[in-house]
């Protein structure tokens, strides 16, 4: 039995779908049924369930939001997943966490792999951080830190969904920031996810597609893909955002090769196969 916090988020949904598709046993309470900040509420819903696998999809992931509550990102980012650690220890359970890229400063001009220093440069990226080193502190032999990037799906939200809304409009020109970063498609890193903790493996380890790219190719690679209108994709090199990011924070899977001998696909291959099915749904309406 699986008990995910976080089930019915962006990640959450995905990761419940495989298990569901799987056969894989799990409960899923929502956020109003279960707030990670309730001590005492969490612990009954870990008795209660007593699970096998613990997972933790909860994460405020909105960095400018973040760069304004410190407090509130540190409550949810860094000590309820700590809290969630220490449980999953009383009760001899697997635990799985997700980080971020975010944990890198972004000056390497080479892609980061799981050993590399890190040192953030947003509060978004300290709360990961430090969750992270509070994780293993805790329970590092039975936990797996999935780092992961620049997630993407046909499903709700996500920034292809976010590009299929501006193709529905008049042509125009979409501008993002300078960043080069690693895309991950949902469906991959939640095959991936179910694999590693099938096979119990613990520690930290990177689970992005192969390949590096920025979110203007990215946006360049969706418009050529997907019928409807066609946007002026531009890049900018100012960001005057609250939160700093990282400019260069592409993941190396090297690791996920040999410890597990998982190979990623390009990124640009999970795209087309993303797109496709937003095509296949966009026909069945």
């Amino acid at each position: 039995m699986w008990l995910i916090f976080g089930g019915s988020g962006f990640l959450g949904s995905v990761i419940c779908r495989f298990l569901t598709e799987r056969g894989i046993a799990y409960v899923a309470p929502t956020s109003t049924q279960c707030d990670l900040r309730d001590t005492e509420g969490v612990s009954r819903w870990v008795d209660k369930v007593a699970p096998e696998v613990i997972v933790n999809c909860v994460a405020m992931t909105n960095v400018d939001f973040c760069e304004t509550h410190p407090e509130l990102a540190r409550e949810l980012n860094t000590v309820a997943p700590a809290r969630l650690a220490t449980l999953s220890r009383g009760r001899k359970a697997f635990f799985l966490h997700f980080s971020t890229d975010y944990v890198f400063s972004g000056t390497k001009l080479s892609p980061y792999i799981e050993s590399d220093l890190t040192d953030p440069i947003n509060v978004y990226g300290w709360s990961k951080r430090m969750a992270e080193e509070a994780i293993q502190a805790a329970y590092q032999d039975k936990s797996l830190i999935i780092r992961t990037a620049w997630l993407f799906s046909e499903e709700r939200r996500g920034f292809f969904v976010y590009l299929s809304e501006l193709s529905a409009q008049s042509p125009g020109e979409v501008t993002f920031p300078r960043q080069v970063g690693s895309p991950t498609y949902l469906n991959d890193l939640a095959e991936t996810t179910l694999k590693l903790v099938e096979d119990r493996r613990a520690g930290i380890f990177h689970v992005v597609n192969s390949g590096g790219t920025t979110w203007k190719e990215m946006a360049e690679f969706f418009f050529t893909c997907y019928p409807g209108g066609k946007f002026k994709v531009s890049e900018k090199t100012e960001d005057n955002r609250p939160a700093r990011r990282p400019k260069y924070s592409v993941l190396a899977t090297d690791k996920l090769k040999e410890k597990a001998g998982i190979v990623m696909r390009p990124w640009q291959e999970a795209a087309k196969e993303c797109i496709e099915r937003m095509n296949e749904k966009r026909g069945e309406l």
